[in-house]
């Protein structure tokens, strides 16, 4: 896909760098943070799939 469509992969590419680095980030003796992340990457994964199909 970068190849064809360098934008698209390369936003996919940092949405995905900064959702792996929130649950390296998350505190995991804390079921509030763990939950509040969750519900981060969901929103990450979203933005992604409408990004992609707008994109793509």
């Amino acid at each position: 896909m970068t190849s064809t469509r360098e934008l698209a992969g390369l936003v996919t590419l940092i949405l995905s760098i900064v959702t792996i680095l929130m649950l390296f980030d998350m505190k995991n003796s804390d079921v509030g943070a763990v939950t509040s992340v969750e519900k981060k990457m969901l929103i990450m994964a979203a933005v992604t799939a409408i990004f992609l199909g707008v994109t793509i």
